[in-house]
Order: structure tokens, then sequence, then C-alpha cells
């Protein structure tokens, strides 16, 4: 018997793994008010959806498979850098 794609434990699976990769972002940074870390929380979320890819996605972005987009490549979009969290998060991203 195969498990339906999303089931309780894949959910809880990306679960542990989103909160294992925000907590090595966030390792040693201090925040001094409730408005950094929030502005935080929103550079983490950006890099999460739209930069890093997912192996359990096939390697594409959050952004990208769910709003079903091909692999965007420097060939046909403008690449940018993105960083953030003091160089803790990184990597490019394609404007469409």
């Amino acid at each position: 018997m195969t498990e339906p794609e999303w089931s309780e434990r894949s959910v809880a699976m990306s679960a542990e793994r989103l909160f294992l990769t925000m907590k090595q972002s966030f390792t040693d940074l201090v925040f001094p008010t409730t408005k950094s870390l929030k502005e935080g929380l929103k550079e983490f979320r950006f890099f999460y959806n739209h930069i890093r890819p997912h192996q359990h996605l096939n390697y594409l972005t959050p952004n990208e498979a769910w709003n079903n987009k091909p692999i965007a490549n420097s060939k046909t979009h403008e690449a940018l850098y993105f960083s953030a969290l003091c160089g803790n998060v990184a990597g490019f991203y394609f404007l469409e």
C-alpha cells in the first residue's frame, strides 16, 4: 500500500525539515526588537519558498512547484543574488 503524496507522515517530515533549516539559519543571531525578528522571518520565508530547492519537490522551489512554473535559468530570466540573516541564507533567484 502506498501513502498519499501528502500524508500526515510526509507533512510532519516537511515541518521537521523546515524547522531544522530555520534553526540552522538563525543560529547565533540576535534580534533586539520584535520588528527585527519579524523582518528576519520574512527574509527566511522568501529564501525557503523562492530560492532553496527542495529534494521532495524534485529540486524545485515551493514557488515553482505550487505555481506549476518551469525551472527558470539565466538564459530565460535575469538572475539576482539574495543574502539575508548575516549571510546564513543566500542564493540566486530569477526574475520573471
